[in-house]
């Protein structure tokens, strides 16, 4: 695992803490296109995965394609959704990624189970 990958296990590899199993480094294999990849976290219960992108200077619009690419590969043929985070973010902060992925997918209860907002009657 990178170091922005061990940030979020600590977090991701707490099933209390995050409210659903997670499996790291998980290869996936798809028949029909004859590709492989190991996604970095996955989440079975929600099938999503979560991928750590690393931004490089001068990165070309062809690696954006190929992340993209591999997502939409893995979302049609293995029905997996794929939430990318930049590692920057989770090297600055890996708690409040991680709290962000859990609300996303829909673990987080909000505490004591209600969340929203207060609108002003008429």
């Amino acid at each position: 695992m990178t170091t922005a990958e061990q940030r979020l296990w600590r977090y991701f590899g707490d099933r209390a803490w995050m409210g659903a199993e997670v499996f790291s480094q998980v290869p996936v294999y798809i028949p029909g296109a004859n590709r492989g990849f190991v996604l970095g976290f996955l989440i079975p219960a929600c099938r999503a995965a979560v991928e750590i992108s690393v931004p490089r200077r001068g990165e070309s619009l062809e690696a954006f394609a190929n992340a993209m690419e591999q997502d939409d590969l893995v979302r049609d043929r293995a029905g997996i959704a794929t939430i990318r985070s930049l590692e920057p973010m989770v090297l600055r902060d890996p708690e409040s990624v991680a709290m962000s992925i859990r609300w996303t997918l829909g673990l987080d209860k909000g505490g004591d189970g209600f969340f929203g907002i207060t609108l002003p009657r008429p």
